[in-house]
């Protein structure tokens, strides 16, 4: 306790009492989540959450401050730390375990923190790979706190995620197609929300950073919708934009965000969205038999394979 006591006055010492810094880092934090770093967006964002509830924007707040934090106290590259680059995967961490568990603030914000500890060991682990961690290190962290729940009363599993029995799993493809909510929650579920306010909201702090990345993630949503839809998936999952957030991320990643050349990466990164298509079917079949959610992880795969190939393929 003495030493955290000693690490917190050191680090108000350097940033001589002035907040400023970290808040702002704490906002680019929530940001990244969409891989953007700008400060306004993820303000945006965070009313965009409060909006829905007051609890996730807390949340998403929260939890971007503890990753800043142990950013900071850890002794990370200031400049990746002032990036937000310590905070994203703290923030989806914190909102996953909130939507999908019951538990207590205290027991979200540490898993908030951990996931900032992954962050920083996959860091590592990739260094020389020239390939981002991206969301990954949230994905394991969150898929061990909610299996965790089997065996620790303090955790309550969301009753709708139970394991399913794929011998006897039929796909229901009744329903009637509402377009624009499909198209809308595709961006809005990278946040895990649903909903118009929310999502023209998240949608706005993507443009105010930029904009290209608007219409890159626009465009994500976009080719995912119809690919999922002539490949026969179910309208509720297409209307709750399932198959749209991996695309939308992926398509900003490989198109532009990743992107070293001046153009973005149109077609390319139109094939590695529409990628994300079958991939998530995939792994949420996979993941159904334990009851997981697929989470990040079909846009973290085909990220990494696309930006991979990239350096074989340096025409990508």
């Amino acid at each position: 306790m003495c030493i955290l006591n000693r690490q917190l006055q050191a680090y108000a010492l350097n940033l001589k009492w002035n907040p400023v810094p970290f808040i702002l880092a704490s906002l680019k934090g929530v940001s990244q989540v969409i891989l953007i770093e700008n400060a306004w967006t993820g303000f945006i964002i965070v009313i965009a959450l409060a909006t829905v509830h007051v609890k996730l924007g807390v949340i998403a707040l929260l939890s971007a401050m503890i990753g800043t934090l142990v950013g900071y106290l850890g002794g990370a590259d200031k400049s990746a730390v002032h990036q937000g680059l310590f905070g994203f995967n703290a923030v989806l961490t914190g909102l996953g375990l909130s939507v999908f568990l019951t538990a207590n603030l205290a027991t979200i914000l540490g898993a908030a923190a951990l996931g900032t500890l992954c962050t920083a060991a996959f860091m590592h682990l990739f260094k020389r790979t020239n390939i981002p961690v991206l969301t990954f290190p949230y994905t394991v962290v969150t898929w061990l706190f909610l299996l965790a729940s089997y065996h620790l009363n303090a955790l309550r599993l969301d009753p709708g995620l139970i394991p399913q029995d794929l011998a006897h799993w039929h796909m229901n493809t009744a329903g009637e197609i509402d377009l624009a909510s499909g198209l809308l929650n595709g961006i809005d579920q990278v946040y895990f929300q649903t909903g118009f306010l929310s999502g023209i909201l998240i949608l706005l702090g993507i443009f105010w950073a930029s904009w290209r990345l608007g219409l890159l993630a626009v465009m994500g949503t976009a080719i995912a919708w119809p690919t999922a839809y002539l490949m026969g998936a179910e309208i509720t999952n297409l209307n709750l934009g399932i198959f749209g957030y991996n695309a939308v991320l992926t398509m900003m990643a490989v198109s532009s965000v990743f992107h070293t050349r001046e153009r973005p990466a149109l077609l390319v990164g139109l094939l590695a969205a529409i990628s994300t298509v079958p991939v998530t079917a995939g792994l949420n079949t996979w993941f159904q038999a334990y009851g997981m959610p697929t989470l990040t992880l079909p846009f973290v795969i085909v990220t990494w394979i696309f930006l991979g190939a990239r350096q074989v393929l340096p025409k990508l």
